[in-house]
């Protein structure tokens, strides 16, 4: 994953980004500090994993899992 941009919360960071064009966003734990330009390995459970429609922002399916 590119990160495109990193908001740092009190217990973690929420981390946006892409893959291949698309767009993701995901949560990293304290021991990580990543950064806008950054590639970082991104590693997906299904149990808690949302889908959203690019166009409308409806959440397509909830969790995976």
């Amino acid at each position: 994953m590119i990160v495109d941009a990193a908001e740092r919360q009190r217990d973690g960071t929420w981390v946006y980004g892409s893959v291949s064009g698309k767009r993701l966003v995901g949560w990293a734990n304290d021991a990580l500090e990543p950064r806008a330009g950054q590639t970082v390995l991104a590693d997906m459970n299904w149990n808690q994993a949302f889908l959203f429609h690019d166009a409308t922002g409806r959440t397509l399916r909830a969790p995976l899992g």
